[in-house]
């Protein structure tokens, strides 16, 4: 047994327990857009809380905070743009947001339900809320496109097209994916199929189908992609997912999962990975699975899943391409 310093180890909770003013910070800075008006020009202490209507004593705060943290520059008595500063807008956005806020603040409820509580704190689905909210919908599809850039290069490397004519990528937003496919393989014949409301401006490459993957997916591809998809989905909502892509499908042809999973036994990665998680079922139903859970639900679904790879240079490094095949029945 260590010897136990009781005095600091509360201290320390303290720390812990006041770590949560940091993001709160951010995201409301974020939200009023502190970074464009800095990037403008440097502003006094006077002229932000004009700009914004706030309390100067409260403000001077806040701001202190983010230069402390290098968030917001300060010299000569004004406050200026950084990189950082004029980068919030990565996390102004629902699954970082106030939203986002929300939900964790009915944790409690979570915990005794066993349900999310998005829904029953909005009235509608996440994915329902973003379409009755343009702004809200532009903002998730920038998150999706800017965190896509970190794994898209290594994703079509492990996503194995070879002999591949056809490609459907479902619920591929605006479709950063196979334009990488299709640059790499311009013979390529891409679709992606996602919600009216995530329609992109400009589809070089590939189709672009409206529609809705639990209703009816494009058939007879040699390829279906699934590209951070099952993260934010229930199981029940999953088994009919992979119901639909079973259906649609031919014999010989191949479905590619890219997400982000644990390995069996890794409770030291599952530990890292936790709070994620918790965000993930809070706002979604969902959770990060292990790839056994995966592999029983592609099984109840129709699927053998045939190979496994983790994106070891991806910076969340749980990342895995799964390529799963139809069950053959005699």
């Amino acid at each position: 047994m260590f010897d136990i310093d009781e005095n600091q180890v509360r201290m320390e909770l303290i720390q812990l327990a006041s770590a949560v003013a940091l993001p709160r910070i951010l995201q409301h800075a974020a939200h009023i857009g502190l970074g464009h008006l800095l990037e403008e020009s440097p502003r006094s202490l006077e002229e932000i809380a004009s700009h914004f209507g706030y309390d100067q004593a409260v403000l001077r705060d806040v701001l202190a905070v983010l230069v402390n943290c290098e968030i917001v520059g300060f010299e000569d008595g004004r406050y200026q743009s950084t990189l950082y500063s004029e980068n919030l807008d990565i996390i102004n956005q629902l699954f970082l947001g106030r939203e986002n806020w929300a939900c964790w603040g009915a944790l409690d409820r979570a915990l005794a339900s066993g349900s999310p509580v998005f829904e029953s704190i909005y009235g509608q689905d996440f994915f329902s809320y973003l379409a009755d909210r343009p702004d809200e919908n532009r903002k998730w599809k920038d998150w999706n496109s800017a965190t896509a850039t970190q794994w898209l290069t290594e994703v079509t490397a492990n996503v194995d097209i070879e002999g591949t004519a056809t490609v459907c990528d479902i619920g591929g937003g605006e479709g950063a994916l196979v334009q990488h496919l299709v640059n790499d393989k311009p013979d390529l014949r891409a679709t992606v199929l996602d919600r009216p409301e995530v329609r992109p401006r400009a589809t070089p490459g590939f189709d672009w189908v409206a529609g809705d993957m639990f209703e009816v997916i494009p058939e007879g591809f040699d390829v279906y992609l699934l590209s951070r998809v099952c993260c934010n989905w229930s199981d029940d909502d999953l088994v009919v997912l992979f119901g639909n892509v079973r259906q649609a499908m031919r014999n010989d042809s191949v479905l590619h999962i890219i997400d982000g999973f644990v390995e069996e036994g890794g409770e030291e990665e599952r530990g890292v990975l936790a709070a994620n998680s918790l965000s993930l079922f809070l706002m979604f139903g969902s959770r990060i699975r292990t790839l056994s859970e995966m592999e029983s639900l592609l099984t109840r679904s129709g699927f053998d899943l045939s190979e496994c790879r983790r994106l070891h240079s991806v910076a969340d490094s749980n990342w895995h391409t799964l390529t799963a095949r139809p069950i053959q029945t005699s």
